[in-house]
């Protein structure tokens, strides 16, 4: 546990520097928009009480209507040239920057997500406004903003050169840490589909839609990858945060092994799980606002429920364990943070805004070598199991040789005891006939259960299909005639939805023996083929007396009322009936194509009728 304090005393001091307030600098005044002022001049000539910011950066937390901030600057404060206003904040819907020199409006720009690229102030993930200083003069700066997620202004007056400087150290940590994430996310889908566990799969969707989550959150999703959709600008945030929520809580009930008997608050995991994701499904109906609100709000409990499964399973003398507990830790306060900082409950600072980036790093490294950890234990017990099987595996084997060892010194003694006693050897010759003969009738009655319908006991189709062919070419040699009965029960689906399959099974047997007793000639074939379906075959039966049969089999059916699992059920058949030609040549496919197709016009036509086909 050494390790997992040292952690909390790391967050620990980042936290001390978020919670204090950082009451030190130039501070912005703010005043809620009522829409009585449009124009700046008139709203800076107003008399109207503005109210100084509680921070220096100001956090109204989530706002639904705009506000204007103010900040005044003496004659000569800042050095004459170009200069930025800098909006660390990529989330903001509509901004507008007015610029008064000595009382006189000098630049006026709009920049935000409701805009499209080409429209804003400058074309930078961040909001930048560009302005310049004249030695002597008396400048006021105007905001008029308006989020639909949190609304705060970290902004920094910085020089141009200054200014870009730090944007491109900036864009460039930046990338280093989504090439670190991206990294991440393919090693850990490489080990999935090498080792087929499914936590490298599920920590590699978490580590991807957090790559989404920091596109969005950065601004690189607006200004690279969707600048023209304006929706999905506002939008991609929420969908980032419930995704990573789904995801987080997850992958964390899998690695830690959770479930209802280790954690007693599993179904709670499953039920935030569910709401994440169905958050991203219903985005498309949610003002955005809400989809905001609700997907920061949602973070809570899992914040505090995975907060809870690592307290319980870091005890856990297991190193993968531990570990995910001391990046995931790290990770989760990073969360927490980011949840205050945009509910407005405390100041917005470098360690409430970027400990959530740098926790993930941190957590990637140590759950990647959990994860390892975790393949290796899993397939360390895996060997000992093989060990512990092939170990018991040879004493079977030692115990088998020991047995093949005894009985073959008793085939030996009986051996010579045979050769003595030749009358004894008689005996046992008989008996190993009568066994053989034994083998034979048993070998007998395998086929003959091979060949038979397990439900009905007639024939089965592997049976019908041999003799259809031996009938066929009897035919074809001897030039006789040959006809195939199909019959097919009507509506036999309703009888096992309205009554269960046992009345089902019940009707099958009584209409097989219904149709076993219509056949007078031993010649004659009946089989169950499948289903509902039995195939009757005639040898030496001509169109008339195949018809006649099919007529009787019909009405013997539809006359017999038959109880099935207590329940009196009348049915009735179809019957497609085919006379074959030898001179036809056609194939054993064509035949029961051609009586397929008898049987399905006597359906056409009804039901409980006969139809005839040759072929």
């Amino acid at each position: 546990m050494a390790e997992l304090r040292a952690v909390l005393l790391a967050l620990l001091a980042w936290l001390l520097p978020a919670l204090a307030s950082a009451d030190h600098g130039r501070h912005w005044e703010l005043l809620p928009d009522t829409g009585e002022f449009t124009d700046v001049v008139a709203l800076d000539q107003a008399a109207v009480e503005w109210e100084a910011s509680r921070w220096q950066v100001p956090n109204l937390g989530f706002q639904s209507r705009p506000w204007w901030f103010r900040l005044d600057i003496a004659p000569d404060e800042l050095a004459p040239g170009p200069w930025r206003l800098w909006l660390q904040n990529s989330l903001l819907s509509d901004m507008t920057f007015a610029v008064l020199e000595d009382g006189k409006l000098k630049f006026s720009q709009r920049d935000g997500l409701w805009l499209r690229l080409d429209q804003r102030a400058a074309p930078f993930r961040q909001p930048a406004f560009a302005f310049t200083v004249e030695a002597g003069k008396h400048y006021r700066i105007y905001l008029r903003v308006q989020s639909e997620t949190a609304l705060q202004v970290p902004a920094q007056l910085q020089p141009e050169d200054v200014f870009l400087a730090q944007k491109e150290a900036g864009d460039l940590l930046l990338g280093l840490f989504l090439g670190v994430l991206v990294a991440m996310m393919l090693y850990n889908l490489a080990l999935y589909f090498s080792a087929r566990e499914t936590g490298f799969l599920l920590y590699g969707g978490h580590v991807l839609a957090l790559l989404f989550f920091i596109v969005s959150w950065q601004g690189l999703g607006a200004t690279w990858f969707w600048p023209g959709l304006i929706g999905l600008q506002s939008s991609s945030i929420a969908i980032a945060t419930f995704l990573v929520i789904g995801f987080s809580t997850w992958f964390c009930c899998v690695f830690l092994q959770l479930n209802q008997e280790n954690f007693p608050y599993y179904r709670l995991f499953i039920a935030i799980r569910v709401f994440a994701f169905g958050g991203v499904l219903v985005m498309p109906v949610l003002p955005i606002q809400w989809a905001v609100v609700s997907s920061s709000a949602l973070s809570v409990p899992a914040i505090v429920l995975v907060a809870r499964s690592l307290l319980q399973r870091a005890a856990l003398r297991e190193r993968p364990a531990r570990l995910f507990a001391m990046g995931w830790a790290l990770y989760v306060t990073g969360a927490f943070m980011m949840g205050l900082n945009k509910f407005g409950f405390i100041e917005v600072t470098p360690a409430s805004e970027n400990l959530l980036l740098w926790a993930s790093v941190f957590d990637m490294v140590l759950l990647c070598i959990a994860l390892g950890d975790r393949h290796i234990l899993d397939r360390n017990l895996q060997l000992a199991r093989q060990a512990q099987a092939l170990d018991q595996a040879g004493r079977d084997l030692e115990g088998l040789q020991l047995r093949v060892q005894r009985e073959q010194s008793a085939r030996a003694a009986l051996a010579q005891d045979l050769a003595g006693q030749e009358s004894y050897g008689r005996e046992l010759e008989l008996r190993n006939r009568g066994r053989q003969q034994e083998m034979v009738e048993v070998q007998r009655g395998l086929e003959q259960a091979s060949e038979a319908d397990s439900l009905t006991g007639l024939k089965n189709r592997h049976y019908f299909a041999d003799r259809l062919q031996e009938e066929i070419r009897r035919c074809r040699h001897l030039g006789t005639c040959l006809s195939l009965l199909l019959v097919d029960i009507d509506r036999f689906s309703q009888i096992n939805d309205s009554h269960g399959h046992l009345a089902g099974d019940e009707c099958l047997r009584q209409t097989a023996e219904i149709l076993r007793l219509q056949l007078k000639r031993p010649a004659d074939i009946l089989c169950r083929t499948g289903g509902e379906q039995f195939c009757v075959l005639l040898p030496d039966t001509k169109g008339d007396g195949a018809v006649q049969l099919a007529e009787q089999m019909r009405m013997k059916v539809a006359d017999c009322p038959m109880l099935c699992a207590g329940v009196r059920v009348m049915v009735t058949v179809s019957v497609g009936v085919l006379l074959y030609d030898p001179a036809s040549g056609a194939r054993t496919d064509q035949l029961l194509d051609l009586a397929g197709q008898a049987l399905r016009q006597a359906k056409a036509s009804g039901r409980n009728c006969v139809s005839l086909a040759a072929g």
